[in-house]
């Protein structure tokens, strides 16, 4: 069985449409972005079934029609770098065979090649970093908003480092001249 799935981080909110052979409530997801943001985040996430199917022909054509319909590679709301077509990226069809010595050099070379030419046309595609600044800056908002550790201004907000030369401590600015009279300074050692 094929499923098509989105996962839905429940503390960040950032999503993942994503499709898996295995049991997609215990796959965790194969995407690079996804996979560091559960590494940093934890894996608390609920996972919605789009579709399950034996036909990979359907599983292209929904993966797709999701794909555009969330706009899941421009949307800050969503990790995907690439839409999901269901081949699954470089794996797909490799399950239980090897790459030659041959090819992992050529795919090597060439994964150097691209990324020393990332912004340059090479073979008539163009390459560049999967998200664009302006991404990056709306997912970092979103995910600032969503902090379920923030409560109103972030934890350092009203307080500055000082330091005696042996030892640091972060404080509260109204506290700053108390510990200059006490031989501290402003700032990290």
């Amino acid at each position: 069985m094929i499923y098509l799935y989105v996962k839905t981080h429940n503390k960040t909110g950032l999503k993942y449409l994503g499709k898996t052979e295995q049991d997609p409530f215990k796959y965790k997801g194969s995407g690079k972005y996804w996979k560091n943001h559960i590494r940093k985040h934890g894996y608390d996430i609920t996972t919605e079934i789009l579709l399950e199917t034996e036909d990979t022909q359907k599983i292209k054509e929904i993966g797709t029609y999701y794909s555009e319909l969330w706009n899941i590679v421009e949307s800050v709301e969503w990790a995907n770098f690439r839409p999901e077509d269901g081949n699954g990226g470089a794996t797909y069809g490799m399950s239980g065979k090897k790459h030659t010595e041959k090819f992992k050099d050529l795919r090597s070379k060439s994964m150097k090649d691209i990324w020393k030419n990332r912004n340059k046309n090479i073979h008539g595609q163009k390459i560049s970093n999967s998200w664009s600044s302006d991404r990056k800056n709306k997912h970092s908002n979103l995910l600032k908003e969503n902090n379920p550790n923030k409560k109103g201004n972030s934890h350092v907000s009203g307080r500055v480092w000082v330091n005696n030369k042996v030892s640091e401590t972060l404080i509260k600015k109204e506290e700053l001249e108390l510990y200059k009279e006490n031989g501290f300074i402003k700032g990290r050692k």
